[in-house]
């Protein structure tokens, strides 16, 4: 479209999105605040594994789910396809009130993933009606933070509103859903008006043309080694401190904190950094493995304040490195918009499947011994996966902003 750079709407767009994904990560993380998680323990009889399964049910959504939503999102359309799944986040956050059995929560943990999982699958889909191509980094960037944006105000917020009352947080929770599934289907629009529709096309044909798409699974596993380094150091970084680094709870708080700020803020910054630069393929590359090195060195080397910078700065590159790729899907030759949910949905499963198996399933045995895990062990490993997912990019065509003008201009 001629006027996309000129579009306002674009932001709407963008704010509903981003708001959304908050949204739904903010009521899924309630329960790790510190006062929930006794209150969790004594209220389902449950122990540490699993509660570590309930904080990670949403993630099964992508993994099962995401293929199938991908297809649905091309045949009927990403708002109608995320309403469904907003709507099925909000149908678990209200199951989740009354919730008194592990199988019940885990199945309301489980209904709320959809919401986050589809909407960030179909984000790719959505942008690239609105935003020109240069843009498209910068807005899954911003897409991709959210969800750290609303962990972040669950954990400001959580224990000093409800301390420890399970059942109030939960209904704000879904209050927040609620919400969020009504400016959704009140404000949302998935194209500018006159754009002309996708044609028709066999429900499958997208699908096809995903699997067969080299790129495509370059994609999916450079997010699921990114997967396995956000998850390594946001899953096991409180823990890691107060077990190696002898943190008080005041220190963990605080420099979890950092690290989600900086991660955060890394996956709008870097993305904007990389369209500047012009050239993604190297840039992802240097930031992935300068992230890297940051998180080891700092967390191996060096203590207190100076460690938590080093680690948020690591976190700051590595985190941002991913979105400069995710938007992919619409601008390769072989995808394009018309097929990018397809090939959002495989590359959401084989991100999420990365997320949910790497920490828990192969990281975590490869650094456990006798003597219990060895958390710099562990945060190297992680760090490895920070650099594999520069070097899957590097394969990748080069898609930055110089080559989308020489493109342009021809």
């Amino acid at each position: 479209m001629d006027n996309k750079n000129s579009n306002s709407y674009k932001w709407v767009l963008l704010a509903l999105v981003v708001c959304s994904i908050a949204g739904v990560s903010y009521t899924q993380f309630q329960i790790t605040a510190s006062t929930m998680v006794p209150v969790l323990f004594q209220t389902l009889g449950i122990g540490v594994a699993q509660f570590s399964a309930l904080t990670t049910a949403a993630m099964l959504v992508g993994v099962v789910f995401a293929i199938i939503g991908g297809v649905i999102a091309d045949k009927i359309g990403p708002k109608k396809t995320c309403t469904i799944a907003l709507a099925l986040s909000l149908v678990g956050a209200v199951l989740r009130i009354n919730a008194s059995t592990y199988g019940m929560y885990f199945l309301a943990m489980f209904l709320i993933g959809f919401g986050g999982s589809f909407l960030s699958m179909c984000s790719a889909k959505l942008f690239a009606a609105w935003f020109a191509p240069a843009e498209m980094a910068v807005a899954m960037g911003c897409m991709m933070a959210a969800g750290s944006f609303g962990s972040f105000i669950t954990n400001a917020t959580t224990n000093a509103l409800f301390n420890g009352n399970l059942k109030a947080a939960s209904t704000v929770g879904s209050v927040v859903i609620a919400v969020m599934l009504l400016l959704w289907v009140l404000f949302l629009k998935e194209k500018p008006a006159g754009a002309p529709d996708f044609p028709p096309m066999p429900v499958l044909e997208p699908l096809k043309k995903a699997l067969k798409s080299k790129n495509v699974w370059i994609i999916g596993l450079a997010a699921a080694f990114a997967m396995g380094f956000q998850m390594v150091l946001n899953v096991n970084y409180q823990n890691a401190l107060a077990t190696a680094k002898a943190a008080t709870p005041a220190m963990c708080s605080l420099y979890s904190t950092i690290l989600t700020i900086g991660g955060a803020l890394g996956s709008i910054a870097v993305p904007g950094i990389c369209a500047k630069l012009g050239k993604n393929r190297p840039s992802v590359l240097l930031f992935s493995v300068l992230g890297a090195v940051l998180v080891y060195v700092g967390w191996a080397f060096c203590d207190g304040i100076v460690m938590a910078l080093l680690i948020a700065v690591g976190a700051f590159l590595g985190f941002g490195a991913i979105p400069v790729i995710m938007g992919y899907p619409a601008l390769l030759e072989e995808i394009g918009p018309m097929n990018a949910g397809s090939a959002a949905g495989l590359i959401t499963t084989i991100q999420m499947a990365g997320a949910f198996f790497l920490p828990s399933y192969v990281l975590a045995p490869m650094a456990t011994n006798a003597n219990g895990t060895n958390f710099t062990t562990m945060i190297l490993y992680g760090c490895v996966c920070a650099v594999l997912t520069g070097v899957f990019a590097f394969l990748l065509p080069e898609l930055g902003t110089k080559a989308l003008a020489e493109k342009a201009s021809k």
